[in-house]
């Protein structure tokens, strides 16, 4: 049996994890044939208000997702993903300010994980 450690940690308490995290999900995304998306960045690696859900099987990483808090004058991925096509956008998430909100961004899982009903 595979053992599947998953860890989480806050972005700027673990820049070699967040490091593993952005390397696993861009393989995923050029496995698909998506290296333009917006969520390859790494800019929340030094946000102290993003937390990191990593998933390693010995020391590759498989899978993860990211919890990027909303807060005044930040954008989540969501955001900037919209904000090109609806500027309502922002109207709609400061009005939801009040109730601190996160979004969850970044989920992938290695092919290396499929069938292990991991995923």
């Amino acid at each position: 049996m595979t053992e599947c450690n998953v860890q989480g940690f806050w972005a700027v308490d673990n820049l070699k994890l967040c490091e593993e995290f952005t390397l696993g999900h861009r393989n995923v995304l050029k496995e698909h044939g998506y290296e333009h998306f917006k969520s390859n960045q790494t800019r929340w690696h030094n946000d102290t208000d993003t937390y990191v859900v990593l998933a390693k099987i010995g020391n590759k990483p498989v899978g993860g997702l990211r919890f990027v808090k909303k807060r005044k004058d930040f954008l989540v991925p969501l955001e900037e993903a919209i904000l090109p096509l609806d500027d309502r956008i922002l109207e709609y998430m400061k009005s939801l300010l009040s109730l601190s909100p996160f979004e969850i961004c970044g989920l992938w899982n290695s092919k290396d994980v499929g069938g292990m009903k991991l995923s």
